[in-house]
């Protein structure tokens, strides 16, 4: 039976103590230029009857039936807080506190001086802009289209 000398075992140790070290710092890095790259990329926005999906990180669901919309021409209301969402420089996509109450917010520029408020039939709120106020207004049309009361 061969036995390993205490410093043979520290250098091993070492070693995988160094390689374990740099797969968590090399996963962390890819996680957290996923999230970057992933919270800044343009949703898409598609129908189906009155559903409303919003694609990418933090995508959603809106049932339109029964909502009221408005296009807002001012800027967002302050955020209190950010619950399970992004803030990346401009741009805001998740669950947000605002007056207290839980929000959903996908918006592409949160200076704009415009966006769309959805209340849902539930009374949920659902804030969205795009990168452009003409991109805002088109879609806000579009919802328009597939409401239903």
């Amino acid at each position: 039976m061969v036995m390993n000398k205490p410093d043979q075992v520290s250098k091993k140790a070492n070693i995988i103590i160094t390689i374990l070290t740099v797969v968590i710092l090399l996963m962390t890095a890819v996680f957290v230029i996923w999230l970057l790259q992933g919270s800044k990329a343009k949703p898409s926005y598609t129908f189906e009857g009155s559903i409303m999906t919003i694609s990418g990180q933090f995508g959603k669901d809106i049932d339109l039936s029964g909502a009221a919309v408005t296009q807002e021409t001012t800027q967002l209301p302050a955020i209190e807080t950010r619950t399970n969402g992004a803030a990346i420089g401009n741009i805001l996509k998740g669950q947000f506190k605002m007056n207290g109450q839980s929000v959903y917010l996908n918006v592409m520029d949160k200076t704009a001086s415009g966006y769309i408020l959805i209340t849902a039939a539930d009374g949920s709120l659902y804030y969205i802009n795009c990168e452009t106020p003409i991109e805002t207004a088109a879609l806000y049309q579009e919802v328009l289209v597939h409401i239903t009361k």
